[in-house]
C-alpha cells in the first residue's frame, strides 16, 4: 500500500513540475541555475574552510604552527633517522647469519677408477668416485666481531651521542618556532592597535574640521585656519592606509608562521596585561641560559661524539679478530671422499685474525681529520656560551627599557587626554588657537602611539628573554 502511494505521488509531482515548467529549454535553464547557484555556494564555503576567521588567542597560533611546520616536521625527520643510524652501529656488535643456497650443473667427466694387478677372480679396475653430474647444497655463516680494536663500540657511542644532539636541535627548533609565532601574533597586535588610535585620531580631526567650517561660516575663523585642518586630516588619511598596510603584513605574516593560507583572516584574541613582568637579577639569568640551552647540549653532545669518532679513528692501529662458524648441507660434500650423489651435513669454526700493517698513513691521516673536527666544535662551543651570555644580557636591557618605557608612555597618553580636553574647551570659547588643538591632537596620537609600543615591546622583549634561556 505505501509504494502504491509513493508511486502516485511520484506521478502527480511529475505532472505538477510539467505544468509549472512546460518546455524542456525552460527546464534545462532551470538546472543551470540551480547547478550555478550550487557553485557559487560551494565556492563560499571553500573560502570560508580557507578563511581563519574566528579569533585565535596566542595559544591557539603556537599549537596550529606546531601542527603545520614543514620545517619541525623536517627536524623530527632528522632526530629520527639519527636514531636509526645508532640502531645501525648496534647491529655492528652483534652476531650476523648468512643463509646460501646454490645449484651448479656439472660436465661429465669419466670416473676415478683404480687399475688392480692381474689376479684370478678379481676385476681388472676398481671405481672409487662416481662421476658427479650436478651439485647443490644449502650454507649458513654465523660471524661474530670479538675485537676491533674499539671501533664499533665507539662507532655506536658517536652515533648514541649524535642522535641526542639532534633531539637537542629539534627541542631548540621548537622554541624558535613558539617564539617566531608569538612576535608574529603581538605584531599583529601592535599593528591592529595602532590603526585603531589613528582611526579615533581621524573621527576627531573631522570633528574639528566641521566645527572649523561652522566658525568660518560665522567669520569667527579664517579660511587659513580651516586649510591647516584639511591638511592634517590629509596626513591622518595617509597614515591610516599606512596603518591598514601594516595590519595586513603583520597578519600575512602570522598566517605564514601558522601555517594557513596567507589570505585567512585571522583575528587576535589575547590582549596584554598592564602588569609589569618581574625578571630574577642579570647574573643568575645568564646562569640559566648557559645551563638551559637546547643548542648548548646539542654541541656538548656532538663534542662527545667528536671524542668517540677520535677513538674509532685510532682502532685502525689494533689488529681485528672475528669469530667464524659455518654449516653446510651439500650434496655431493667435497669433505666426505669417496665423492658421492648424496646429501651429507658438515660444519667448521674457527677464529680470523687481520692487521693491517701498511696503509701508507691512512689511519694517521683519518685521526688528523676527526681530530680537527673535534677542535672545531669545542671552539664553537665556546663561541655559543659567549654568544648565550651576550644574548641573555641584550634581551634583559631591552625588557628593562620596555618596563620603564611604559610607565612614561601611560603618563603620557594621560596628559595628551586631558590637554586634548582642556584645549578643546578653550577653542570652542576662543581662548585657544586652531593650532594648539591641532597640536593637541597629534600629541594625543602619537602618545596612544607610543603607549601601545611601548606594551608591546615588553612582550616581545619577555619572549625574546625566555628564547634566549632556553623555555
Amino acid at each position: 500500500m505505501k509504494y502504491v502511494r509513493l508511486e502516485k505521488f511520484k506521478i502527480a509531482a511529475s505532472h505538477y513540475l510539467r505544468q509549472l515548467i512546460p518546455t524542456t529549454l525552460q527546464r534545462w535553464t532551470l538546472a543551470a541555475i540551480i547547478a550555478c547557484f550550487v557553485v557559487i555556494f560551494q565556492g563560499i564555503g571553500v573560502s570560508s574552510a580557507n578563511g581563519q576567521d574566528s579569533p585565535m588567542t596566542v595559544d591557539e597560533c603556537v599549537n596550529a604552527a606546531i601542527s603545520n611546520s614543514s620545517k619541525l616536521h623536517t627536524s623530527r625527520i632528522k632526530v629520527s633517522q639519527a636514531r636509526a643510524k645508532a640502531g645501525e652501529a648496534l647491529t655492528q656488535l652483534l652476531p650476523t647469519a648468512t643463509v646460501g643456497a646454490f645449484y651448479t650443473r656439472l660436465s661429465k667427466v669419466p670416473p676415478f677408477e683404480v687399475d688392480l694387478p692381474p689376479y684370478p677372480g678379481l676385476p681388472g679396475s676398481f671405481t672409487l668416485s662416481e662421476s658427479v653430474k650436478e651439485s647443490r647444497g644449502l650454507t649458513l655463516n654465523i660471524r661474530q666481531p670479538l675485537f676491533t680494536g674499539l671501533r664499533l663500540l665507539s662507532n655506536l657511542r658517536m652515533t648514541r651521542k649524535n642522535a641526542a644532539a639532534s633531539s637537542f636541535d629539534f627541542e631548540s627548533d621548537s622554541l624558535t618556532l613558539v617564539a617566531d609565532v608569538q612576535t608574529a601574533y603581538w605584531n599583529l597586535f601592535k599593528a591592529v592597535e595602532i590603526k585603531k588610535a589613528v582611526d579615533e585620531n581621524l573621527v576627531q580631526v573631522s570633528a574639528h574640521l566641521e566645527d572649523a567650517r561652522r566658525f568660518m561660516d560665522q567669520n569667527l575663523l579664517a579660511l587659513n585656519d580651516v586649510l591647516k585642518i584639511e591638511t592634517q586630516k590629509s596626513q591622518i588619511q595617509l597614515m591610516q592606509i599606512e596603518a591598514d598596510n601594516a595590519v595586513r603584513m603583520a597578519r600575512i605574516n602570522l598566517n605564514n608562521q601558522i601555517g594557513i593560507p596567507l589570505n585567512s583572516r585571522t583575528e587576535i584574541a589575547s590582549s596584554l596585561s598592564d602588569e609589569l613582568a618581574s625578571a630574577p637579577s642579570l647574573d643568575s639569568l645568564i646562569v640559566i641560559g648557559l645551563s638551559g640551552r637546547a643548542e648548548i647540549d646539542a654541541i656538548n653532545r656532538r663534542v662527545e661524539a667528536g671524542k668517540a669518532g677520535v677513538a674509532a679513528a685510532r682502532a685502525g692501529w689494533f689488529p681485528q679478530v672475528v669469530l667464524t662458524g659455518n654449516y653446510y648441507r651439500l650434496r655431493p660434500n667435497s669433505r666426505i671422499l669417496p665423492t658421492r650423489d648424496e646429501w651429507d651435513n658438515t660444519w667448521d669454526i674457527g677464529l680470523a685474525l687481520s692487521f693491517e700493517a701498511w696503509n701508507w698513513g691512512k689511519t694517521i691521516h683519518q685521526t688528523r681529520q676527526v681530530q680537527a673536527q673535534l677542535e672545531q666544535a669545542i671552539d664553537a662551543l665556546d663561541q655559543l656560551r659567549d654568544a648565550v651570555e651576550l644574548e641573555v644580557t641584550a634581551r634583559y636591557l631591552d625588557l628593562m627599557k620596555a618596563q620603564q618605557s611604559i610607565a612614561v608612555a601611560r603618563n603620557a597618553v594621560a596628559q595628551a587626554s586631558e590637554n586634548l580636553r582642556i584645549t578643546k574647551e578653550k577653542f570652542h570659547v576662543d581662548l585657544a588657537s586652531n593650532t594648539d588643538l591641532l597640536d593637541a591632537e597629534v600629541a594625543l596620537l602619537q602618545a596612544s602611539t607610543s603607549y601601545t609600543t611601548a606594551r608591546v615591546s615588553q612582550e616581545l622583549a619577555g619572549i625574546a628573554l625566555k628564547r634566549a634561556l632556553g623555555r
